[in-house]
């Protein structure tokens, strides 16, 4: 397992890109990254914290990776906490407190995000 940070920031209201985040994890797990599960979600907007309150009751709510998309937009409700967790536990991806984004998993994955942004780390 490897994991880096994303410093990357966008001309949006949540500041991060988490839509270009997760579309090349998805395109590097292909259809094993069909469902996540969301463990965590904080951000202004009704949907997000309708979502927030689902976590609160059940710890973490089930998305299908269309739904996911439309919660990490950060364009008319932003995030400013999320991390998502690949239904077989070998990704996590998220925001952290509006600092930076983030992705653990496997080695090449990890390679293939820090291709696509210009300012990463490794942690």
């Amino acid at each position: 397992m490897a994991r880096i940070i994303i410093l990357d920031n966008v001309d949006t209201p949540q500041r991060f890109d988490l839509t270009l985040l997760a579309m090349e994890i998805r395109r590097h797990l292909g259809d094993g990254a069909s469902n996540w599960e969301i463990e965590r979600v904080e951000g202004y907007g009704l949907a997000l914290n309708s979502l927030a309150t689902e976590i609160e009751k059940h710890t973490s709510v089930r998305l299908h990776f269309d739904e996911l998309l439309g919660v990490v937009q950060g364009v008319t409700e932003w995030l400013y906490w999320f991390e998502a967790v690949s239904m077989d536990q070998s990704v996590r991806f998220g925001l952290t407190d509006s600092s930076f984004m983030f992705v653990q998993g496997p080695s090449a994955l990890v390679e293939s995000v820090a291709a696509i942004f210009t300012e990463t780390r490794c942690t």
